[in-house]
């Protein structure tokens, strides 16, 4: 794992969403490790599935652009109705 996201190591291993979240958009974008949809991906899942709403907004994107995962709509609109339940509002105009 490269330097910058070696410090992300201890929190995942405790299951810190945040820190899963931001391991995810490091992935997504290329940043401080190589780009990787897959990887992003999965890391954007580790943090949605206990809740994160910037994770569940990150891999629902996925699901619709069709990175890292098949193109799923129906998983798209199920994530982004999870982060939108919680008050996010980039999901919530995502939803219309």
């Amino acid at each position: 794992m490269p330097r910058r996201a070696a410090g992300f190591k201890r929190p995942l291993t405790k299951g810190n969403a945040k820190a899963q979240d931001a391991l995810g958009y490091m992935y997504y974008n290329g940043e401080g490790v190589p780009l990787d949809y897959t990887e992003a991906a999965h890391w954007y899942r580790q943090g949605a599935e206990q809740g994160d709403t910037l994770a569940e907004q990150g891999l629902a994107y996925m699901y619709v652009k069709g990175q890292g995962v098949e193109q799923d709509d129906t998983q798209a609109v199920a994530w982004y109705q999870k982060a939108a339940e919680q008050g996010d509002p980039v999901a919530q105009t995502r939803l219309g």
